[in-house]
């Protein structure tokens, strides 16, 4: 990012493997534009040198935000559905048998 100059275009693969959030995203975007860079994400076909360009980046942004919101509540919902269950998650426990097994020279 700090070898990015006026003129330059920044590509990356996919909007999600640039930042963690929506926010942070925003963020990167706006540094990079004042720096007078374009940007273009060659999965979603952005290319921000243009208004239609930037109104994608907008939109596709605020949807890849929305999907991750989806897949933390599922998540949760399966971990705490689990839990109901019983199934606390995690690794076994050894047993008493399986650690003098282990720890046997033999």
């Amino acid at each position: 990012m700090d070898a990015l100059r006026e003129g330059d275009t920044f590509v990356i693969y996919k909007l999600d493997r640039l930042a963690r959030s929506t926010q942070q995203l925003f963020e990167i975007h706006e540094d990079i534009t004042k720096r007078g860079v374009h940007f273009v994400s060659l999965t979603e076909n952005i290319d921000t040198s243009n208004a239609m360009g930037e109104a994608m980046f907008g939109m596709i942004a605020v949807f890849a935000q929305f999907e991750k919101s989806i897949i933390q509540e599922r998540t949760k919902a399966g971990l705490e559905s689990a839990r109901k269950k019983g199934n606390i998650g995690g690794r076994p426990a050894l047993t008493e048998s399986k650690k003098r097994t282990i720890l046997s020279p033999d």
